[in-house]
């Protein structure tokens, strides 16, 4: 009986711990919007896609520059 127990218990802590890891990551990643200054550490802390934002638009950017993306072009002329 106890052995049943305990295989049905660590799956199920083990999903709940895993959850809460890619919760608090997913949060980490997006938040906080502006920089946070740490008093007494010195430190600065911001989410990376905040933080990250130019260099993203440009790396976007620079992808879709090569397909011609133009006003006035019909759309279904792309091969996606």
């Amino acid at each position: 009986m106890h052995s049943y127990i305990q295989l049905t218990l660590m799956p199920l802590i083990g999903a709940l711990i895993g959850w809460g890891t890619n919760l608090f990551a997913i949060k980490l990643i997006f938040r906080p919007l502006n920089p946070v200054k740490i008093p007494f550490l010195g430190i600065e802390i911001q989410g990376l896609i905040p933080k990250r934002r130019l260099d993203i638009s440009r790396n976007i950017g620079e992808a879709l520059e090569p397909r011609d993306y133009f006003p006035g072009r019909d759309y279904r002329e792309f091969n996606f």
